[in-house]
């Protein structure tokens, strides 16, 4: 995180958030594709379970306040992304209670098979599955999304709606984000209409094309984000996000630590 901090100065950037990752997923993992997992697949246990672990609050809390001693000229967010909030209530209120986060983004990494949580990133980059299942699976994702967006309001961001657009487009050069707009509005349209913000990755740039559907349906705001999980990756794509965005209607608030409005 110090590391992070530092990089962020060097790059110039006025703040910087940390949105860790909690999840209450249990994601089944089949055995043919654990070694995708790097470092993470020695969490999968025998029976192809992969539990993140207990998100040690205190011990993140301390962690932003020794950046926040550290780098007095840089504004630091404490903040969360929470998995599936919609899913795991009992869990997401223990943690929210007592966190005092200053950013909390809402997001969709799973997708629900014959009862089981499977990761997005392996369903969708499964070659064997058929062009048929690929749509349906997606028109899933997509439904149980507007599902979060409507009962789940403790989160102010939703972050990367277009998570599984990443492996449809390795998946086919020819893959169409239009065969997917009457889905996609319908979830833009519940989070406009409870004013909150989507999220703008710069890590995997988003579509133009979802951003104008943003601004078409009263999205009130848009969050710039590289979702750095190194270092490195700090600030990367924020000059091409701000062109994009600007050229559909989105402005700088003046607060250079705030949100892009329209």
């Amino acid at each position: 995180m110090e590391d992070t901090c530092a990089r962020a100065v060097a790059y110039g950037l006025p703040s910087v958030a940390f949105t860790e990752h909690l999840e209450g997923a249990r994601w089944v993992i089949p055995h043919d594709r654990r070694t995708d997992f790097g470092d993470l697949a020695a969490m999968i246990d025998r029976h192809g379970v992969l539990a993140p672990p207990v998100f040690d609050v205190s011990g993140y809390l301390a962690a932003v306040d020794r950046c926040r001693d550290r780098f007095i000229e840089l504004r630091i967010f404490s903040g969360i992304e929470v998995g599936e909030p919609h899913r795991h209530v009992p869990q997401v209120d223990a943690i929210l209670e007592g966190g005092g986060f200053d950013r909390i983004l809402g997001s969709l990494h799973s997708i629900v098979i014959d009862g089981e949580e499977r990761i997005v990133d392996e369903v969708f980059a499964d070659a064997s599955r058929s062009d048929e299942d690929i749509e349906a699976l997606m028109l899933r994702y997509l439904g149980d999304l507007r599902v979060m967006v409507g009962q789940d309001d403790r989160f102010e961001v939703l972050a990367h709606v277009d998570y599984p657009v990443r492996r449809l487009i390795e998946r086919s050069p020819s893959f169409d984000l239009m065969t997917y707009r009457s889905p996609y509005m319908e979830v833009l349209e519940a989070l406009a209409a409870s004013s909150r913000v989507l999220e703008y990755n710069t890590t995997i740039p988003m579509s133009g094309v979802i951003m104008e559907w943003w601004y078409e349906v009263g999205g009130r705001a848009v969050s710039v984000g590289s979702d750095a999980h190194e270092p490195g990756r700090v600030g990367r794509g924020f000059s091409k996000a701000e062109s994009v965005l600007t050229s559909i209607g989105f402005r700088s608030s003046g607060d250079p630590n705030g949100f892009l409005i329209r």
